[in-house]
């Protein structure tokens, strides 16, 4: 590629932080201004780099709009990241997303890794996987009209994870798929910087990042092998949101196990 042609992480990087929120987008449309940040080069020797040596946790942190609860409008916070580590962070995805140990099994819906070419976003758009899977439970109800359908919510999904959990579960998943050495400790150090986030007693996963969401998916996965595969009742999962199908009996003692 030549030095002004973007590399498809990162028009993905700015198309998904486009939709997340102004700043993080701004700042990578000023960031890829630079010429020097379109080669073939720069995220994997430069941004990887400078991820890894830096020394502050450098998030915004933003307040978004999440519902209207009892007491008015309620808010999440976002921990939005760096125009340098967006990229980085979309580089170490894109790689992921070349291996197959990252891929989805068939029983969860969200946030598939983007490859090849797509430049949506980092991961396939919101709204396809929601839909598939609604869909998949529509016919699984036509099929068998008898049955129940029963939903399941995990309460604030990414903070109920520590940040050592979740370190856990990539270095498992991150060595079986042998990424390189430089990634590996990328991941790892993107973990540590979440911890040291002012306010962030607990050590918890922040909600922001895109790195979170393939983090959240790795946290889920035993729970996914050993749900999504049975006879009796039909699993599917939508990141914290969990649909249960099959006979009354027998959703009511997933329920509770879960």
């Amino acid at each position: 590629m030549s030095a002004r042609t973007p590399q498809p992480h990162a028009v993905r990087a700015v198309n998904q932080y486009r939709r997340r929120d102004i700043f993080p987008y701004l700042a990578l449309r000023y960031y890829l201004a630079n010429s020097a940040t379109f080669g073939d080069r720069w995220t994997p020797d430069i941004a990887v780099r400078l991820v890894l040596r830096r020394v502050d946790q450098p998030y915004l942190r933003v307040p978004h709009f999440k519902e209207l609860g009892e007491h008015g409008i309620e808010h999440r916070d976002l921990h939005l990241p760096c125009a340098n580590e967006s990229i980085a962070e979309a580089f170490l995805l894109d790689q992921c997303a070349r291996k197959r140990e990252f891929d989805l099994p068939d029983c969860v819906y969200s946030y598939a890794l983007s490859g090849g070419d797509e430049t949506a976003g980092v991961f396939a758009p919101y709204y396809a996987g929601f839909k598939r899977r609604e869909q998949d439970i529509e016919r699984a109800c036509r099929k068998n009209p008898d049955a129940v359908v029963q939903y399941l919510d995990v309460r604030k999904f990414y903070p109920s994870i520590r940040c050592d959990a979740a370190a856990r579960s990539w270095l498992i998943a991150a060595a079986g798929a042998r990424l390189p050495s430089t990634l590996l400790s990328l991941g790892e150090k993107l973990l540590t910087d979440y911890q040291r986030v002012p306010g962030n007693g607990q050590g918890e996963l922040l909600t922001g990042p895109m790195f979170s969401h393939l983090l959240g998916n790795l946290i889920m996965r035993d729970l996914d092998r050993e749900y999504g595969s049975g006879r009796v009742v039909r699993y599917f999962r939508y990141v914290d949101d969990i649909a249960m199908f099959g006979p009354r009996d027998a959703v009511t003692r997933l329920h509770a196990d879960l």
